[in-house]
């Protein structure tokens, strides 16, 4: 009997650690009804902040100091790092956290949901808030916390570096590219100047919800000066984002389409 409660002990203590370092997948809609899937994004080698509020005022401080956090990244590394604000157990309308959320500064948060679908219990004991970090393919939880913010900016630089995502400052000389014209009625056409050491691992274009619009992984250009096209007759008229991830890093232009 002694060793069943041992063997039960074990089993719960594996459980809740497996639960604290590796991120429980979901796919919600947020309150704008845009569809995140969690594992789809971090597979994309994006950082995600959840932040777990009630809400409440004593909320506010960590949720708001994370916000920042995530906010402070945007520069160094663009588009790479979200911030999800999420009720605790899905039991507040959208319209009323999106307005406790524009009321506090949290208004921009890449995703603002109320959905049973993210559960704050996979992750430990609740808290108001609780926020973690989780990023990569991995799917590795880096950061999780009730109550405080406190070391977030490390835990992102953790997860930045795991992701082989490094500060655009770091590798501004490993590659570079533009493009012409802007805006741009039907063709586009990139120039790209790739040092050797750096491997083009995937190339496409978002739009402004950070969604995968067109792939042009058949355009991966080798190292060296050169340049490519692409047609942008299957785009809206919009603003959208070129992106260009090496084994390095990632970087994103801008441009808009104007047929």
């Amino acid at each position: 009997m002694k060793r069943f409660i041992l063997l039960v002990l074990s089993v719960l203590y594996t459980s809740l650690t497996f639960s604290q370092t590796v991120a429980s997948d979901f796919s919600a809609d947020d309150c704008n009804g845009i569809s995140h899937s969690l594992y789809t994004e971090m597979d994309e080698g994006k950082v995600i902040v959840i932040a777990w509020v009630m809400p409440c005022f004593s909320c506010l401080a960590p949720a708001l100091a994370a916000y920042t956090a995530v906010e402070n990244f945007e520069s160094s590394h663009p588009g790479q790092v979200k911030y999800y604000l999420v009720d605790d157990y899905a039991n507040t309308s959208c319209s009323s956290l999106s307005s406790w959320a524009n009321s506090n500064g949290l208004g921009e948060s890449d995703a603002i949901i109320s959905s049973s679908s993210v559960n704050m219990s996979d992750y430990g004991i609740p808290g108001m808030p609780k926020i973690i970090v989780v990023g990569c393919s991995g799917h590795k939880v880096y950061y999780n916390m009730n109550y405080t913010a406190n070391g977030i900016e490390t835990a992102i630089s953790e997860a930045l570096s795991d992701c082989n995502f490094v500060s655009i400052n770091d590798f501004d000389n490993s590659f570079n590219f533009s493009l012409f014209p802007n805006p741009s009625q039907d063709i586009i056409t990139v120039s790209y100047s790739i040092i050797k050491s750096s491997k083009v691992i995937n190339i496409d274009v978002l739009n402004v919800t950070g969604e995968m619009v067109l792939n042009l992984l058949d355009v991966i250009p080798n190292s060296g000066l050169g340049e490519f096209q692409f047609n942008t007759d299957r785009l809206s008229d919009g603003l959208y984002f070129l992106r260009m991830q090496t084994n390095v890093g990632t970087k994103t232009v801008k441009f808009s389409v104007a047929h």
